[in-house]
């Protein structure tokens, strides 16, 4: 597995960690584990910025 490259989000309301159950498929790294929201770039896919 190579470099991760995205960005990940930890978000607590009320003392509450949000976090997720990742899917049960062999294809994907890590899964049935739980995770934070947020997300990884693939391949050569380019960094998009939004203007507010």
């Amino acid at each position: 597995m190579g470099d991760f490259n995205g960005a990940k989000a930890m978000l607590v309301h009320d003392g509450k960690l949000l976090t997720y159950l990742r899917d049960d498929k062999p294809s994907i790294p890590f899964p049935a584990f739980w995770d934070l929201p947020g997300g990884g770039r693939e391949g050569g896919k380019p960094a998009r910025l939004r203007d507010p």
